[in-house]
């Protein structure tokens, strides 16, 4: 969350969703008076779209060829909770970092 003085010196807050915080610093800069807040507004949204539309969802073939297993596979990492996935309109979408995130946590330091 960010604190920055709107238009008439009273102090305002903004919710940045934490991919956004970095590319958002300019709210912190040493001056303390932020652009007006319906500027400031229009390009949270503006960011949060642009963030959003690069963020390209996954589906259940292009995981499973990612992890090299089956379908059938990826569908049970799903329903043992290791994995979460989406369903909209009858297709099973997955987030990359969360695809990343099970390779990370699987990460083996000895094998026999």
């Amino acid at each position: 969350m960010y604190q920055f003085a709107g238009p008439n010196g009273a102090a305002r807050m903004a919710i940045v969703v934490p991919p956004l915080k970095d590319e958002l610093h300019w709210l912190t800069s040493a001056d303390p008076v932020s652009p007006d807040v319906g500027q400031l507004a229009d390009e949270i949204v503006r960011r949060l779209n642009k963030h959003i539309a690069s963020t390209r969802l996954l589906t259940l073939p292009e995981v499973a060829d990612m992890l090299r297993c089956s379908q059938k596979s990826v569908r049970r990492m799903v329903r043992d909770g290791r994995l979460s996935a989406f369903k909209v309109a009858e297709r099973i979408l997955f987030k990359p970092d969360e695809v990343g995130a099970l390779v990370s946590r699987s990460r083996v330091t000895y094998i026999n």
